[in-house]
């Protein structure tokens, strides 16, 4: 299952925020072990636009729980112009055997003549996942 969020324009507090043109989502889909890197939990950060946006950027991290809280694993971020979509991807290695939850989080942000917008969205594992082969 992925979350997603709309990158809508900011407003003031009075103001209802309009609906930038380009019509972005940012999507965060739940941690997981790599398809295709061995011993890998992946978190993947995804923009999709109904038509291409002037410039798209994605700033996103890999956390597991530990028994003091969140412990930030990896960070990534990207971004492109004119584009329809980006995707960002925040691997870590893990050592085989061990078991962990996974919270994935990315800030979204889509800008160009007509506004700019941002959302936040996050992903986590309800329960532990175990680092595999593939």
């Amino acid at each position: 299952m992925r979350y997603t969020a709309d990158l809508a324009e900011t407003a003031g507090i009075h103001t209802k925020a309009p609906k930038l043109p380009y019509l972005c989502t940012g999507e965060v889909d739940y941690p997981h072990p790599s398809h295709t890197t061995e011993y890998t939990i992946n978190a993947h950060f995804d923009t999709k636009c109904r038509m291409a946006a002037p410039n798209v950027s994605t700033e996103g991290s890999l956390s597991r729980s530990r028994w003091y809280g969140w412990e930030q694993l990896k960070t990534a971020k990207g971004s492109k112009a004119n584009t329809r979509s980006l995707r960002v991807v925040a691997p870590k290695g893990c050592t085989a055997g061990a078991r962990y939850r996974y919270k994935g989080q990315a800030r979204f942000y889509v800008s160009g003549p007509q506004g700019k917008g941002s959302a936040h969205v996050y992903n986590q594992n309800d329960s532990e996942i175990t680092c595999t082969r593939h």
